[in-house]
Order: C-alpha cells, then sequence, then structure tokens
C-alpha cells in the first residue's frame, strides 16, 4: 500500500483488508490467498490487555471483531521473548496450535527492550526465539522427531512431550525434508537456563555451525530459570534435504540435547503456500518512562531483520509498524500511556486514571488497533 494513502480503521468505520471491505459485522475477512478464520495472538501482558480498563477495548479484541472467527490468545503477563514459543510446545506438537488461515500477532519484547542491559546477549538469544515463533506459525513444512530416525538414546523430553532429548554424546537423529525454493532449514531445540548442551548439525553431510542450547554465546535464557524453545536456521537450494543433529557435549545429566523438529517455508507458488497461516510480527512500543531506549531499539531492529530474513526465505512473515505505521497520527507514546485528557478519535474513553502508568490507556490499544489495521491493508 502507498504510505500516502493513509486508512483509518474506527469501530464504526470500514477497512481496506488486501482488497476486500471489512466491517465488524462482516464476518470473516479475506485475503489473496484464503479466507481468514480468525485470529491467533502471542506476546505478553500488552496483548493480555494490561492497561486497558476493560477486554473489549483491547487491541487484540478489537482486531478479533473485525477480522471475526475464533480468538486464540495465548500471550501471559511477564512473558519475554523467550518465552512466547513455549505455548506452542508444551502440550505436545506444535501443529497442533497451528491456526491454519488464520491471522497471526506476535506482539513480545517490551520486556526485553526494558530489561536487555543485564545480559550482552540478550538481543541475539531473543532472536532464536523469536525465529521459532515466527518460522513455526508461517509454514505446515514441518518435520517432527516422532517422523525422524536415531541413533544413541533418545527419550521423550520431560518437559516438552513433542521433542526427544539426550545427554549421551554422539547420539544422532535425521531428518528428511524438501527446500521448495532457495530457502533455509529451520533446527529446532528446546533450550533451558543454565543447560550445557551443545549440538553439530550436517545437511547432506556438509557440517554446519552448531549450536548451544543455553542461548547465545552459552549465556543463560534472559528472564528467568525456564525452559524456551529455539530455532538455528541454515541457508540451503531448492530439493530434498537429509539433516542429522549430533549431541556433542560430554554425557551427562546437565548436557541435555533436545530435539523438536525441522521446518522450512512452504514457499510461495508451491500448493502447501495457500493455506498456511500468516504471521505479522509487531514492532514494539515504548512503556512509560522506559529507561532503557538503546536497547528497546536493538529489540525492534532485530524483530524487523528477523522478518526479513525469514520473509527472503519464503516464510509467510510480515513486518507490522506501530510508531512509523502508514496509519495518519502512528502511536502516540506519550499520549496514549499516561494521560487521560486526551480524547480519542471516536470519542472512546481513554481511561487514563485507571491505567497502570505502564502499559498503553484505552486510546494507546485504539492506536495499536489502528495501526495494524493500516498494517494489513498493505
Amino acid at each position: 500500500m502507498n504510505k500516502k494513502l493513509q486508512v483509518l480503521c474506527g469501530l464504526t468505520l470500514l477497512c481496506s483488508l488486501s482488497g476486500q471491505t471489512l466491517a465488524p459485522t462482516s464476518g470473516p475477512a479475506s485475503s489473496p490467498r484464503t479466507s481468514v478464520s480468525g485470529l491467533a495472538a502471542f506476546g505478553d501482558s500488552i496483548c493480555v490487555g494490561g492497561g486497558a480498563t476493560t477486554l473489549s477495548v483491547d487491541f487484540v479484541n478489537l482486531l478479533s471483531t473485525q477480522l471475526g472467527g475464533s480468538l486464540g490468545n495465548y500471550c501471559q503477563n511477564g512473558w519475554w521473548i523467550e518465552d512466547e514459543p513455549t505455548e506452542m510446545f508444551v502440550s505436545g506438537p506444535a501443529l497442533q496450535k497451528q491456526a491454519l488461515n488464520a491471522t497471526n500477532i506476535e506482539e513480545g519484547g517490551v520486556n526485553d527492550g526494558n530489561n536487555c542491559a543485564a545480559s550482552a546477549n540478550c538481543v541475539s538469544t531473543s532472536q532464536l526465539a523469536l525465529q521459532t515463533i515466527l518460522g513455526w506459525r508461517s509454514t505446515t513444512n514441518i518435520v517432527l522427531p516422532s517422523a525422524a530416525s536415531s541413533t544413541g538414546t533418545w527419550s521423550t523430553d520431560g518437559t516438552i512431550s513433542s521433542c526427544k532429548a539426550t545427554s549421551t554424546n554422539g547420539s544422532t537423529i535425521t531428518y528428511s525434508i524438501t527446500s521448495y525454493g532457495s530457502s533455509a532449514i529451520g533446527v529446532t531445540v528446546r533450550a533451558y537456563d543454565g543447560d550445557g548442551g551443545t549440538g553439530g548439525v550436517t545437511i547432506d553431510s556438509v557440517a554446519q555451525a552448531g549450536f548451544i542450547t543455553s542461548g547465545v554465546g552459552g549465556a543463560s535464557i534472559v528472564g528467568g530459570a525456564r525452559p524456551s524453545v529455539f530455532t538455528y536456521f541454515y541457508p540451503v537450494s531448492a530439493g530434498s534435504h537429509t539433516l542429522v543433529v549430533t549431541d556433542t557435549s560430554a554425557t551427562s545429566g546437565s548436557n541435555v540435547v533436545s530435539s523438536c523438529g525441522v521446518i522450512s517455508a512452504n514457499q510461495k507458488g508451491n500448493a502447501a503456500f495457500v493455506g498456511s497461516a500468516r504471521i505479522w510480527s509487531m514492532e514494539i512500543i515504548p512503556q512509560y518512562n522506559n529507561t532503557n531506549p538503546t536497547y528497546h531499539a536493538s529489540i525492534n531492529t532485530m524483530k524487523q531483520a528477523t522478518v526479513t530474513q525469514l520473509a527472503g526465505w519464503g516464510f509467510n512473515v510480515v513486518w507490522a509498524p506501530i510508531l512509523n505505521s502508514p496509519y495518519a497520527g502512528a502511536f502516540d507514546a506519550v499520549n496514549y500511556i499516561n494521560n487521560s485528557a486526551v480524547t480519542d478519535p471516536d470519542g472512546l474513553s481513554c481511561g487514563g486514571a485507571t491505567s497502570d502508568n505502564v502499559h498503553p490507556n484505552n486510546c494507546g490499544h485504539k492506536e495499536m488497533f489502528n495501526a495494524l489495521m493500516s498494517d494489513f491493508a498493505r
């Protein structure tokens, strides 16, 4: 969409989404690929509804009303980007929660942006988790451990049952997967704070860069001692590929390598792409009195670069700017976080007096909704 064409979508206004007329009462919207069946949201307390006086004015619910269909809100208070992928895996294979034909929103990063100064590797480690949720949500070209062959000692991961884990040096697990174009294969592993597991990867018998299960540079997972799911990408050409993951760490219960599967993009132009979920990764907004603007900017830079890279490999991923959206006015990070005197364009009460002074108030959520609807219309 030409940025000169600015679209304002309110609760009572019509909006053009991918060339289709969209209104609150119109039912599911359409995209050039397939029908939209609803909204799936992943992130932290902002998309839980933090700061809004009622859930009905939370931006996720406003989007769900406009899009029609079901709402799957998997956001959690206090989450970091490292936490987001876990929701897709903890109860079984990620495909169990794959919202095919849905619009997917990934919102996380505010907590990371406010606290990354505590870890030199925070941004890079966050990227590994972000690559998981964006990659897995935007493709159906997935091979799970249950379809792989193995040598050595592997058992069901005690944290994520769809993953296969080993603590025995030299154990291997072998996957076969097809790339539909010049793309990349994502190798997904369970990660855990303090774990000493290391892995090696070969693709078609060619050694690739290895991985560390506790984060970039061996750093602990930012946000606390809890599991995450990381995806490491390796560029490949079109065709069938054989990928082997090997436990390269010393045999020890403290060095666990847990393989959760491999993925590649469906790629535009092949039949599998039709029906795959599209996921929009949102630019994060600063919280009130943000104390780490440098790291906040670093997270946004990382998020946009990750989207650009995955999209270039054929994954159905799109960047969703908020602060610099084509929407006229964009997001007012001053008035719509802690100012009850401002007036919403549609007459909505901003609820500033009841805002928690950290998250967007009612008008802030409405601004995020407007910006996203404009992004969707591109």
